[in-house]
């Protein structure tokens, strides 16, 4: 649901639709440590919280939430990480908002994971590089 109300504008109720999902998978993280989640679920929950939060200007804390799925889908997928699609899409999310709020760090981080497991060519590739051409970093 959030995606959709991202899509129609409404930043604050997905950023809440958002957290109300994530939160449903806080059990898994309490019952497990966050190391050990492999829910890719939760992985998908927390891009899209990233997404409503970056929408809404919160973008450190946008960036700390793609990092978290991230984790969760590197420990899912390990050597089929390069293959899937989602990572392709979270870490073209986390290299853009990086571009935006001008963070070397994880636009570093993001960007190049982002080239070094997916195609130089793939449309994301070279959205983000538009993007982050015109954000001067």
């Amino acid at each position: 649901m959030s995606r959709a109300e991202l899509g129609l504008g409404l930043k604050a109720d997905a950023l809440n639709n958002a957290n109300i999902a994530c939160s449903i998978f806080q059990k898994e993280i309490e019952k497990y440590k966050i190391d050990t989640v492999l829910n890719t679920d939760f992985a998908i929950a927390l891009v899209i919280k990233g997404n409503a939060l970056a929408e809404n200007g919160k973008f450190d804390e946008a960036l700390l939430t793609y990092n978290e799925a991230e984790a969760i889908y590197f420990r899912r997928y390990d050597t089929n990480y390069k293959k899937m699609d989602d990572i392709n899409y979270l870490l073209s999310q986390g290299a853009k908002v990086a571009c935006i709020s001008k963070n070397a760090f994880w636009k570093k981080h993001f960007y190049d994971q982002l080239i070094n497991n997916f195609d130089k060519n793939h449309p994301r590739v070279k959205e983000v590089e538009n993007i982050c051409l015109k954000s001067g970093i």
